[in-house]
């Protein structure tokens, strides 16, 4: 819309939002081709002091995955909301 163009506001890839972004937080509903959206690889692309929040559903976020991530400090933080094999 001309008020987003206005504000300067662009749609960008997953891929290059997280690995631009400082901070990413998710408010994804949960479907198949959402589930475990955040894994391996896209972690890989995050910055190493980016911090990830998950305030959508928890099967978005590969939880063992984000673990590896903060371990091997190639993920700065994480906060989540929701946890992996909650109930909808």
């Amino acid at each position: 819309s001309a008020e987003l163009q206005a504000l300067d506001v662009r749609y960008a890839p997953l891929e290059q939002c997280l690995a631009e972004a400082d901070i990413a937080s998710l408010y994804l509903p949960l479907l198949p081709s959402t589930r475990n959206i955040i894994n391996d690889d896209t972690l890989a692309l995050m910055k190493p002091n980016a911090m990830l929040i998950n305030c959508g559903r928890g099967g978005l976020l590969d939880t063992k995955a984000a673990l590896r991530a903060l371990k091997s400090r190639r993920l700065a933080s994480l906060g989540m909301d929701v946890f992996e094999g909650e109930e909808a």
